[in-house]
């Protein structure tokens, strides 16, 4: 039996992202490389280790929300990370919690 869930649906979205692992204060600066309701593929410059916890902010532009540029504040789970050479680092993350009502609206508009 196998007791994976498919994988949601990935939209190619390239997006701003502020991201802070864990309990740190310093928040560091990437972007997302695809999203889905379930998580999002980030590039960042350094490793983050695997079932790290991080607070995300994606700053959402104002045409998709329907209101000023807005920040989706998150919290994840990192799944894996890749280092892609050339490119610097590729961290799957999961979403823990988030406002799932904006997320929808986001990546259906992106």
């Amino acid at each position: 039996m196998n007791d994976e869930r498919p994988a949601a649906p990935r939209k190619r979205v390239r997006m701003p992202v502020q991201y802070r692992v864990g309990n740190e204060t310093r928040w560091r600066v990437g972007h997302t490389e695809n999203m889905s309701r379930s998580g999002i593929l980030l590039r960042v410059d350094g490793p983050i280790q695997v079932a790290s916890r991080l607070e995300l902010i994606l700053n959402v532009p104002a045409r998709v929300l329907d209101t000023a540029p807005s920040d989706l504040r998150c919290r994840c789970l990192v799944r894996r990370n890749t280092l892609l050479p050339s490119l610097g680092y590729a961290a799957g993350v999961e979403f823990t919690q988030v406002a799932t009502d904006a997320l929808d609206v986001a990546i259906e508009r992106l």
